[in-house]
């Protein structure tokens, strides 16, 4: 790596990960949990607007807590003015994902050609966008669609396009 590529790598770290602390996950434990990633290849980053943007590629891998998510490039979206984390997108074939529920309630698994994880503005919960070929799995409830939008906190699938197919089951207790 050029001593040129080393210096944005560091740069880039330093703006992440003062902005990361507080992303996603609030009701899984994680809030106080930095946002870590790394990745195999290029790193660059750009302002546009009032967002300063973090373009990460080959074999990017995010964790926060029991966030997993893995894929071929991921875009970091941060405020400039607060340095908050807003979104990332992930391109991958496919992009993975998994994560822990609260407690003993299993693990949510899934994947899909995109997936975009941000903070509901008017509710504050954590928003998983699985797009083209997306399919998820929970403790109760199996799904395959063109699209998935999913609330962690709920373990609900909040909306699906189609074509899907699935099976939902009542959890363990109910």
């Amino acid at each position: 790596m050029s001593q040129f590529n080393q210096v944005k790598t560091k740069l880039a770290l330093g703006l992440i990960s003062l902005g990361a602390l507080s992303f996603f996950i609030s009701s899984h434990g994680a809030e106080n949990l930095p946002v870590d990633w790394n990745l195999d290849g290029e790193l660059s980053v750009t302002i546009e607007g009032d967002r300063r943007i973090v373009k990460m590629a080959d074999n990017v891998r995010v964790t926060q807590g029991s966030l997993l998510i893995t894929g071929d490039t991921a875009v970091f979206e941060y405020t400039i003015d607060t340095e908050e984390l807003i979104r990332i997108t992930m391109h991958g074939t496919p992009v993975e994902y998994q994560q822990q529920l609260d407690g003993d309630e299993g693990n949510v698994t899934g994947n899909s050609d995109t997936l975009i994880l941000y903070s509901d503005e008017l509710t504050a919960e954590s928003i998983v966008e699985m797009i083209g070929n997306a399919f998820i799995q929970s403790p109760t409830s199996t799904m395959k669609c063109a699209t998935i939008t999913y609330v962690t906190e709920r373990d609900l699938i909040r909306e699906a396009e189609g074509p899907c197919e699935g099976a939902l089951s009542s959890a363990p207790g109910q």
